[in-house]
């Protein structure tokens, strides 16, 4: 028991703990480490998630920092030959007006 708990407190949460059949303190202690490698493996599981939401994120917001600039240099070069004045947030895009939220 006391090597299993030693492994798990080092990260391996792949330790068989054993004695969780057991009916008393051994077993109660083998339980509560099963608890404490299922917590600590929900744990893992939820980061890696939000790991993956944050790249995602950041992706996206690439993207869209890249589709506002190919917005404003296209609708300036359409502004240009139109003779309309444009609010700073609004760009000429293929004959659309295009308003965009402010820089984040």
């Amino acid at each position: 028991m006391r090597d299993a708990m030693l492994k798990v407190a080092s990260g391996d949460l792949t330790v068989d703990t054993g004695y969780t059949a057991r009916r008393d303190e051994i077993g109660a202690l083998a339980g509560a480490l099963e608890t404490f490698k299922q917590q600590a493996m929900d744990k893992l599981r939820i980061e890696e998630q939000e790991r993956e939401r944050n790249t995602g994120a950041t992706t996206r917001q690439q993207a869209i920092r890249s589709l506002r600039r190919r917005i404003r240099e296209h609708g300036a070069a359409n502004a240009a030959g139109t003779g309309r004045r444009f609010r700073s947030n609004e760009k000429h895009v293929g004959g659309l007006v295009v308003r965009l939220p402010p820089d984040q």
